[in-house]
């Protein structure tokens, strides 16, 4: 069991989901994060991912949104963060 205790630590657990203001606003950060790759995982976009950091960067992703931001300019702050890997 002791083991497994490491990879278990890098799996999320989304003890508090995502919650939506309306339909479009699920509609489009769903498209975002199947759009933007985890950097942690490498083959898995961010909706797939159950990272951590995943978690991190969809929460992320939808503050951006909710800031006001355009899909090119979060694409564009994810990319200054992580490399042009995330797209």
């Amino acid at each position: 069991a002791l083991a497994c205790a490491p990879a278990m630590a890098q799996v999320g657990n989304d003890a508090a989901p995502l919650e939506f203001r309306d339909a479009a606003e699920e509609r489009r950060f769903h498209a975002l994060a199947a759009e933007l790759r985890c950097v942690m995982c490498q083959n898995q976009s961010l909706a797939d991912s159950n990272a951590l950091i995943a978690l991190s960067l969809r929460r992320e992703v939808l503050d951006l949104m909710r800031e006001g931001r355009s899909d090119a300019q979060i694409k564009q702050h994810l990319v200054q963060r992580y490399g042009e890997f995330v797209l």
